[in-house]
């Protein structure tokens, strides 16, 4: 039987930004991020690893659950989530319950 979520779980404010690109004043064409939503969300944390090939770098994996959300679900893959830590970048995403929540599968690179 899979794990019922409460509501007093959802104990993180985050915000999920995307990235958009825009023309700058010399027409070139640029990366910039945009807020899209600012939500309440539980993290839980899976994992984190150091790989050292002549630099060290620090892979922490994060699962995030949060409310569900149509466009998150369709463009969550291109977004990533700033938490009070850091940036998350949502590499895959799973329903949980029937459009109750979705579960993002995160990772942190340093």
């Amino acid at each position: 039987m899979p794990e019922v979520i409460k509501i007093g779980q959802l104990d993180r404010r985050v915000s999920f930004y995307r990235y958009s690109t825009t023309k700058s004043t010399t027409g070139e064409t640029v990366k910039a991020e945009s807020l899209y939503k600012e939500t309440w969300a539980g993290a839980s944390d899976m994992s984190s690893n150091e790989n050292e090939e002549g630099k060290i770098y620090l892979v922490s994996i994060r699962n995030y659950t949060t409310r569900f959300d149509t466009t998150i679900l369709t463009e969550g893959e291109e977004m990533f989530i700033r938490d009070a830590d850091g940036d998350y970048y949502v590499t895959g995403i799973e329903h949980e319950g029937r459009q109750s929540y979705l579960i993002l599968k995160t990772v942190k690179r340093e």
